[in-house]
């Protein structure tokens, strides 16, 4: 997956308050977003409204903008949950090799056998690849999604 920059994006650095950026976790947190994607999607929405009421010389290119933005904002949030729910299939996976490896560390103990390495639990290496192949796919959802946003119109 290439990881060039698009050169028609721009980034900017905003800075925050403690207090701001404690509020920004807990929403983004409750929306399973990260901070930047809850601020990009804030600013999405600001513009959509601002734009629903366009300047009379510039109706039409607002239009045409407005309706742009909102079709971008529709696919990315579909394409928003189809990655959050393969992050939580990973993170799920994840969670379970880690449980799969430890009761492993548990019972190695409770026999004494500290230093021999068995097989990971039956499983564990199932668990782990369809967790990374789930990271793998989000990714790529991410990456058609940022590319569906940066395409202008002809």
């Amino acid at each position: 997956m290439s990881s060039s920059r698009d050169p028609k994006s721009h980034q900017t650095t905003i800075r925050f308050s403690h207090v701001q950026w404690e509020a920004l976790e807990a929403a983004a947190g409750q929306r399973d977003v990260s901070v930047a994607q809850y601020v990009r999607d804030a600013a999405r929405a600001r513009l959509e409204e601002e734009l629903e009421e366009p300047a009379p010389q510039a109706g039409a290119t607002a239009e045409a903008l407005a309706e742009r933005m909102r079709d971008a904002r529709e696919h990315s949030l579909d394409e928003t949950e189809g990655s959050v729910a393969l992050r939580d299939q990973g993170r799920r996976a994840r969670d379970r090799a880690q449980a799969l490896r430890a009761r492993s560390r548990e019972n190695r103990d409770s026999v004494g056998a500290r230093d021999a390495s068995p097989a990971p639990p039956a499983g564990a290496a199932a668990l782990w690849e369809q967790g990374a192949l789930a990271r793998e796919r989000a990714a790529l959802l991410h990456e058609q999604a940022r590319k569906f946003r940066d395409e202008k119109p002809s």
